[in-house]
C-alpha cells in the first residue's frame, strides 16, 4: 500500500483512477461512475439482490478501472447502540445540512424483519445494502480514518447534499439540485450527457470528491473514528 503523504501531487493527478458510487436499496441497486486523470472514464450501473451486485461491483472497481479511492454514498458504519443518528450526522445537522439518520445495527435489523413480516417499509434497506457493500470493499480498500496518514487504496463514506452545500452555500436548494450538482463537475458537455440519472450525477459528485480528496484538495470531516467519518471539499471542487 502505498503512503499518499509520500507521492507529489504531479505523481498522484498523473495516474489517480478513483470511484464514486451512489447506494440504494435492493430494487435500485448501485450506481458508480469512475474519473480517471480528473476526467469520465466509465460507469456500472446494476439493479437486482444486493449480494451478487456487491461482487460484482467490487471487482469492477478493483479489476476493471483499477480504482485507487472509492467514495460511497452510504453510512460506513452504524450508530453507537442506543442511539439514532451518528455524531457525523448531528455535525451536518448542526451546520444546517439536512441529512438522515443512521440507527444501530440492532434498530436496522429489526426493521427489516418487520418489513418481511409485516409487509411495512423498510427505510434502513439501503443502509445495509450499503453495509454489505463496505464489508466487500474493505478486503481491498482500507477504510479511511484520516486523510492526512491513509494509505493507497482506501474508501471513505460521502454525502453529495454536504458537497453541494459547502459548494454554494445557501443557494443549494433541492428544486434545482440536478442542474446543480451536474454544475459542480468540470466535465464536457459529452461527458456530461452520459450521466442519464440523477444516481449517476450524484455517484460522478463522490468520484470527483474523491479526486479532490486524493489531490491534495481541502477537505472538512465530519463525525468521529468510532461511528465513521463523512468526508466532503471544504468549499467548491478542484
Amino acid at each position: 500500500m502505498r503512503n499518499l503523504a509520500k507521492l507529489s501531487m504531479s505523481e498522484i493527478r498523473q495516474s489517480i483512477t478513483v470511484v464514486g458510487i451512489d447506494v440504494g436499496g435492493e430494487r435500485k441497486g448501485f450506481h458508480a461512475v469512475a474519473i480517471k486523470d480528473g476526467g469520465y472514464c466509465d460507469q456500472w450501473p446494476t439493479k437486482g439482490t444486493p449480494n451478487n451486485s456487491v461482487e460484482e461491483l467490487v471487482t469492477w472497481c478493483r479489476d476493471r478501472v483499477k480504482a485507487q479511492v472509492v467514495a460511497i454514498d452510504a453510512p460506513c458504519k452504524w450508530s453507537i447502540v442506543g442511539k439514532f443518528s451518528r455524531l457525523a450526522e448531528r455535525d451536518l445537522m448542526g451546520c444546517g445540512i439536512g441529512c438522515f439518520s443512521t440507527p444501530s445495527q440492532d434498530v436496522a435489523m429489526e426493521r427489516l424483519r418487520q418489513s418481511k413480516h409485516d409487509g411495512v417499509s423498510n427505510h434502513y434497506g439501503w443502509m445495509l445494502c450499503g453495509e454489505a457493500l463496505y464489508s466487500a470493499l474493505t478486503n481491498n480498500y482500507s477504510l479511511c480514518e484520516d486523510l492526512a496518514t491513509v494509505r493507497l487504496p482506501f474508501c471513505f463514506e460521502t454525502y453529495p447534499h454536504a458537497v453541494t452545500r459547502n459548494a454554494l452555500g445557501e443557494l443549494a436548494v433541492a428544486r434545482k439540485k440536478r442542474n446543480q450538482r451536474m454544475g459542480l463537475l468540470d466535465w464536457d458537455s459529452e461527458d456530461l450527457a452520459k450521466l442519464r440519472s440523477m444516481d449517476m450525477i450524484d455517484a460522478a459528485l463522490c468520484a470527483y470528491t474523491a479526486y479532490h480528496a486524493v489531490t491534495g484538495g481541502e477537505c472538512v470531516t465530519y463525525g468521529d473514528k468510532e461511528a465513521g467519518l463523512i468526508i466532503v471539499p471544504n468549499g467548491r471542487l478542484s
